[in-house]
């Protein structure tokens, strides 16, 4: 073989290598990443950083659904994070969001991720966001300026038992459906969009914000909250979410990593094998 072919065969392999752990690290439709750990930091790379706000917001090192999580006490304190277009969820773009959210009591109404209804105004240009109902978690979003229609999707779930519990909301354009995940499994599917669900969610100057809604401020624990524009998340990928957090969907798994430098040394051995003919 010549010097030229066996450049092309080391460029070809470098490609492939690079290209699983960029294309698997770097998921192009996750738009933000808190893991709580020790900051407020937007780990997807999207330059998200969240902001802590009010009188005790502490971070816990260990003890949280994966590694550390936020306590907010729900006094005055919440994150958040400056408006952007990553937030703002257009009609017919199919969005998710996830998060763990640990509670000791019961308590309707409470703000878990606002996007356009964190204080006491509603934003008229449509807000979404994710909250606590006597009954479990919800969707709640409101479309235009007098606030209709209106989708409020209760997932079930008992977000005060104590314990990490895990929520998923996703709005699925292709097959034009919102379904909400507790725990791994899915609870609720909703369709048709049309009337319900179809216009532009948090297309609004507002934050997004973790904690608070109506300055009804939250009390619990947060861990591992992810969103994404532009894709829905099936019930594998939610599964993945339940038992491994965000990490699951962004870092590659070693079985894949195993196959692809197996890949690059067997061609390798074949370039080896000819150049001794």
């Amino acid at each position: 073989m010549t010097h030229s072919r066996l450049a092309v065969v080391f460029l070809v392999s470098v490609a492939l290598v690079f290209g699983v752990f960029t294309s698997s690290s770097a998921h192009a439709d996750l738009v933000a990443w808190y893991p709580f750990d020790g900051t407020a930091a937007d780990a997807s790379g999207s330059g998200h950083d969240g902001t802590l706000n009010g009188t005790a917001p502490t971070f816990i090192a260990t003890g949280g659904a994966f590694d550390g999580y936020l306590s907010l006490p729900g006094v005055d304190e919440f994150v958040s994070t400056p408006d952007d277009p990553d937030f703002q969820f257009e009609m017919g773009t199919s969005w998710a969001a996830s998060l763990w959210y640990r509670r000791d009591g019961v308590e309707n109404d409470q703000g878990l991720i606002t996007k356009g209804y964190h204080d006491n105004s509603r934003d008229p240009n449509g807000y979404w966001q994710l909250q606590t109902r006597a009954g479990g978690f919800t969707l709640d979003s409101r479309c235009c300026s007098d606030g209709n229609p209106r989708s409020r999707i209760d997932g079930g779930g008992d977000h005060g038992n104590n314990e990490w519990n895990h929520f998923v909301v996703t709005r699925d354009v292709d097959n034009d459906e919102i379904r909400l995940y507790v725990n791994g499994a899915r609870t609720v599917t909703h369709s048709p969009l049309a009337g319900s669900g179809d216009w532009a969610m948090g297309a609004n100057p507002d934050p997004l914000v973790i904690g608070n809604h109506f300055n009804r401020f939250t009390v619990g624990d947060f861990d591992d909250i992810g969103i994404w524009k532009g894709e829905s998340l099936d019930d594998a990928q939610v599964a993945l979410l339940f038992n491994g957090g965000v990490a699951a969907l962004v870092i590659p798994e070693p079985s894949s990593i195993v196959l692809i430098l197996l890949g690059v040394m067997g061609l390798a051995g074949i370039v080896g094998r000819r150049r001794r003919k």
